[in-house]
């Protein structure tokens, strides 16, 4: 159950991602959040560690 929440959280946050990088090419930036979002650490650091996480995913395929 946990291994099929986490591959849904990772397939949106590739969504979103790839939406994002489309828009911006500021990669760095994909994980600030917009207004009305919650700005709280333990959810700045997830979201950092999501954009990283899709990064290296991304190098990978390229490769």
């Amino acid at each position: 159950m946990l291994v099929q929440r986490k591959d849904d959280l990772l397939q949106q946050a590739r969504k979103r991602f790839l939406n994002k990088s489309s828009e911006d090419d500021t990669a760095s930036e994909s994980f600030l959040p917009s207004e009305g979002t919650s700005s709280d650490p333990v959810t700045l650091r997830r979201r950092m560690l999501a954009a990283a996480a899709e990064r290296r995913l991304q190098k990978q395929q390229r490769s």
